[in-house]
């Protein structure tokens, strides 16, 4: 088959290194594995094409009279969203239609996010499967976020792409259960691919020469609200004095929690305990894999969440994971078994996982990360990329689509 991707974020763009962008990459080299043809069109700054590994990126820089429109109208700022978003979405569809017409695809996937094949969806030439990796009113809800006019008009939009969509599917149940309840659309489960390609040094790697405990649990991804974060600070100065041997390692991008960003609360929460709590940028997998290794365990508290690559990376390391009840992790951990679950509500019980993680057995940690390693196997790329395909398959493609 060949496919098209339509996306707003892949990683031959610098800037884009999040959840979505890396999906992209794994399904398309999977794809290309499996014998079939995959381009992805991206929004992005410039114009032109790039081979990525034999996928071809067609990078789309969108036109946009926007600038020109609010200097003659400046109440028009108001909707700059709503014009950005649809002129994103129109420069795609253009340039999707204009590869069609010479090398007509068999199926068509859009992210969701941003709405970015919503005038393909619109046009209704095309069949569309819209992949859904977040949803901005649960993340909004979760992150504690006002719904101002931006973000109301972002919603909207994203709303229509899934109603005119062909179908709908997302990686998590969790996440599908929750758009088919708020939105009356089927949202299918299809789990994404994994596979890790960077392996973690067991010795004299470049985590040792950051200076870290010698003993610690960690958090990486996004510090705010919406992954919890601030659960793991709140609990951070009695887990510390209960273990007089251990820190804590966060690593990732800072955001703000009302108003202040997560630093100032963590600075503010661990004071006596500064010299064994460590915050480190958001780092590359070469430098960030080794310290994931090295942990004790891994600790996941988000509000909501679809089933994240910092949970498949940790499982995949053999990492003991501790998350959140009803945000996803369910479809991942098994309490006890392969990793730990806590509840939304209790920060006792965060604590409590935590203390348990750093007292167990040699033998029942190694068990538990044995299995959490073999839960990974079912998402194996090249049984991702058959679901996939029946999907594609099941729904019609877009063979009966002429180019015009």
């Amino acid at each position: 088959m060949r496919i098209a991707f339509l996306t707003t974020e892949y990683p031959t763009e610098c800037f884009f290194s999040g959840g979505l962008a890396s999906y992209l990459r794994r399904i398309c080299q999977a794809l290309l594995e499996c014998g079939h043809e995959v381009e992805v069109f991206c929004a992005t700054d410039g114009d032109g094409r790039v081979d990525d590994a034999g996928v071809m990126v067609h990078r789309i820089k969108p036109a946009s009279a926007l600038p020109g429109l609010i200097a003659r109208a400046p109440y028009l700022w108001r909707y700059r969203v709503l014009l950005d978003t649809l002129s994103t979405s129109l420069s795609l569809s253009n340039a999707l239609w204009r590869r069609h017409r010479v090398a007509p695809f068999d199926a068509v996937q859009a992210a969701s996010y941003r709405a970015c094949g919503l005038m393909v969806a619109l046009r209704g030439r095309l069949p569309v499967v819209t992949r859904v990796s977040s949803d901005e009113a649960l993340w909004r809800e979760g992150a504690g976020k006002p719904r101002h006019l931006a973000q109301k008009h972002l919603e909207t939009l994203e709303r229509l792409q899934l109603r005119k969509s062909a179908a709908v599917y997302a990686p998590s149940r969790f996440l599908a259960d929750w758009i088919e309840k708020r939105q009356s659309v089927a949202v299918d489960v299809i789990e994404p691919p994994f596979q890790l390609h960077q392996a973690p040094v067991a010795s004299g790697d470049g985590s040792r020469r950051l200076e870290l405990p010698e003993r610690y649990g960690l958090f990486y991804g996004a510090m705010g609200r919406l992954k919890g974060s601030d659960r793991i600070a709140a609990v951070l100065p009695a887990f510390l004095t209960a273990h007089p041997d251990a820190g804590f390692v966060f690593a990732g991008t800072v955001k703000e929690i009302d108003g202040r960003p997560f630093t100032a609360l963590l600075r503010d929460t661990i004071r006596g305990f500064e010299d064994r709590v460590v915050v480190l940028p958001a780092l590359r997998h070469d430098a960030l894999f080794p310290i994931v290794a090295r942990a004790d365990f891994v600790v996941l508290p988000s509000r909501v969440d679809n089933l994240p690559n910092t949970c498949l990376e940790s499982m995949a390391l053999g990492k003991i994971v501790i998350a959140s009840r009803n945000a996803s992790f369910e479809q991942l951990i098994e309490d006890g078994v392969n990793g730990f679950l806590v509840s939304q509500d209790s920060d006792a019980e965060l604590l409590e996982r935590m203390a348990l993680a750093m007292r167990l057995e040699p033998a029942q940690s190694a068990l538990i990360e044995a299995n959490a390693k073999a839960t990974m196997q079912r998402f194996a790329p090249d049984r991702a990329a058959g679901a996939l395909i029946h999907y594609f398959k099941r729904q019609g493609g877009c063979a009966c689509a002429t180019p015009r």
